[in-house]
């Protein structure tokens, strides 16, 4: 299951069954954090939310594009939009960010680990989804759109449905070209 996993980007218009969603989380509590701080929290955004969010995705997009103005930065923003747009639902893990700069780190990692967990428990029930941790996870609306509050950090972003189509992904580098092995 794990090499098998894909970004996703394009999904049918199948709703997804809350229950799924729910045993997500559940596997995501689950994600090692040292000192057992569980610094997460969950935001499923649909509806309006998911509609703000993704307006203000295509308009970061298009606004980081070299030239702005520019139809090809016009195209670039309405397919961020779209994509975030046409999905069933937004995933978002937020942290509540620690006052020590090394518990912080510790819980940041701690937060990506959750989303993963989360992200292969959908996996697992046909349901997929993509890491988003672009510019609309540090943008000012976005953090309004979802009630982030001051102290925390929104960490990632995940757009989610049932796929389309899968689409296929080159084989990584094999891990032993990156070990190193001592004694």
């Amino acid at each position: 299951m794990l090499t098998e996993r894909r970004s996703v980007r394009e999904f049918t218009a199948a709703a997804l069954p809350e229950g799924d969603l729910r045993a997500a989380l559940e596997a995501a509590v689950w994600a090692p954090n040292h000192r057992r701080t569980e610094p997460w929290r969950f935001v499923f955004a649909r509806g309006e939310a998911q509609r703000n969010l993704a307006a203000c995705a295509g308009r970061l997009k298009q606004a980081s594009h070299p030239r702005p103005e520019s139809p090809e930065a016009a195209s670039v923003g309405e397919r961020a939009r779209a994509e975030m747009e046409n999905a069933a639902a937004l995933l978002v893990v937020v942290q509540r960010v620690a006052s020590d700069r090394f518990i912080a780190e510790e819980d940041y990692a701690a937060c990506v680990l959750a989303a993963d967990h989360a992200l292969l428990a959908l996996w697992a029930r046909g349901i997929g989804g993509r890491w988003n941790t672009g510019g609309v996870t540090r943008d000012a609306e976005a953090h309004r759109i979802l009630g982030i509050e001051a102290g925390e950090r929104l960490v990632v972003l995940c757009p989610l449905g049932v796929p389309a189509q899968v689409p296929p992904r080159p084989a990584p580098q094999a891990a032993a070209d990156r070990t190193t092995w001592l004694s």
